[in-house]
């Protein structure tokens, strides 16, 4: 993600929407962030990553890592789901 505004971001994961098929999915996370649990939404809002303006460090990067436990591994799986995020400006109070 690159945040090309003289503005500073602060992206933030806010939750995931329309999961299906994700029973097979034992733990699923982004960046840390807890997104499932044995096929559960488990996310709740949290920080992903701030981006500072089109000056500074403005590129963010997402790493997904899990397990998954099949009940058929002979057969194609597809769990997907939605996940929604949210954007604030980052702006220094005085």
């Amino acid at each position: 993600m690159t945040n090309n505004s003289a503005v500073g971001v602060i992206a933030s994961v806010a939750g995931v929407d329309t999961p299906l098929n994700m029973d097979e999915v034992d733990l699923l996370n982004v960046n840390g962030i807890e997104l499932f649990e044995n096929g559960t939404p488990t996310v709740t809002e949290t920080e992903l990553f701030t981006l500072e303006g089109n000056q500074g460090t403005n590129v963010g990067t997402f790493a997904f890592t899990g397990e998954a436990t099949p009940t058929d591994a002979s057969e194609e799986s597809n769990p997907s789901f939605k996940l929604v995020l949210s954007f604030a400006p980052d702006v220094e109070e005085d």
